[in-house]
């Protein structure tokens, strides 16, 4: 079950840096994060489905609190990348990417819960209000 967990937050990995390395914008880097296809869609199900046992069980509240650690420092590295030249004061920059990380959450949390209200051009909608549009696609 560890295995599949992780195996699901890898994907998000590997799809997350495909768009910083093509350069995409920060909203469309930031939107593979969220469940905007079947793939993501089920990877989010199943991350849903074990968070139970990220209580319950240390090795996997470890590998979560790890995996959780490290979207937020791809996050800090999408900011840096975007504005490289601006000094911003590191509890700020801590801030910053958790505010990220809470709206990507919930937003894909009730997009999970409630599709029908949440279809992806919402999310997306929600996602450019926070961050600025974007008509970039991912490659």
């Amino acid at each position: 079950m560890l295995f599949i967990f992780l195996n699901t937050l890898e994907i998000t990995e590997r799809r997350f840096e495909q768009a910083v390395e093509c350069d995409l914008s920060t909203t469309a880097c930031l939107q593979t994060l969220l469940p905007t296809d079947d793939e993501s869609r089920d990877n989010w199900k199943v991350w849903i489905a074990f968070w139970n046992m990220t209580l319950t069980d240390t090795e996997f509240r470890q590998q979560q609190v790890a995996k959780t650690e490290n979207t937020l420092r791809m996050i800090r590295g999408l900011l840096d990348r975007n504005s490289p030249s601006r000094s911003i004061d590191e509890n700020d920059k801590d801030v910053e990417e958790r505010r990220i990380f809470a709206v990507l959450v919930g937003i894909a949390i009730q997009a999970i819960h409630d599709p029908e209200n949440w279809p992806v051009e919402q999310q997306k909608r929600v996602l450019e209000s926070e961050f600025g549009s974007s008509t970039d696609t991912i490659c």
